[in-house]
């Protein structure tokens, strides 16, 4: 009967720690340089979007925007066909940003260029009853750009929103095909992120 052999041999061993001591200590370092934490809440962020979302725009509600994508950034601009764009006229329009990198959209209110040299924009809801509701956006504040859109889902038929300029006030949108656009691109920009 032959002797059984040692399956575990010094090298064995040293080898073992030593793999297991690398594979350790490259796990810590990578830990570090881990930028995208991940979230296991179940809670989505609010500008978060889950790619159901993602693929039926793209597949349904992408054919109404024209797309400009900012490669170096990784970024998608949608904007709706049916826009406001005559640059003598005053108008406000809606832009979706997406970033496929961080499952994350954005809503952008770009300005006529009459208005992009305020700083503050000044807004009102006028419906026919003749009640006014005032609220103001900051060029480049994401937050009051939403409140835009929250003021836009909740428009009713015969109510208009009107910009301030100077000391006169006039619509946001120069046609009711302008109108219908910024309402769909808020309506898109809710169900994107809901």
């Amino acid at each position: 009967m032959s002797a059984k052999k040692e399956v575990f041999t010094p090298e064995l061993i040293k080898i073992i720690k030593l793999f297991g001591l690398i594979s350790v200590s490259l796990v810590l370092i990578l830990s570090f340089f881990d930028e995208r934490k991940s979230n296991n809440s179940g809670m989505l962020d609010e500008n978060s979007f889950k790619a159901s979302s993602l693929i039926y725009f793209q597949n349904v509600r992408q054919i109404h925007y024209d797309i400009e994508r900012q490669a170096e950034a990784k970024l998608l601009l949608y904007r709706h066909k049916d826009r406001s764009g005559s640059a003598d006229s005053i108008f406000i329009n809606l832009s979706l940003i997406v970033n496929r990198i961080k499952d994350k959209a954005y809503i952008y209110a770009e300005l006529s260029p009459a208005l992009e040299l305020l700083d503050t924009v000044r807004l009102r809801r006028q419906s026919d009853a003749g009640t006014n509701e005032h609220f103001s956006i900051l060029n480049g504040d994401r937050r009051s750009h939403e409140l835009l859109v929250n003021k836009l889902m909740s428009l009713q038929d015969r109510e208009v929103i009107e910009v301030q300029v100077v000391e006169s006030w006039f619509p946001i949108w120069t046609s009711d095909d302008a109108k219908q656009a910024l309402i769909k691109t808020a309506v898109d920009y809710r169900e994107l992120v809901k």
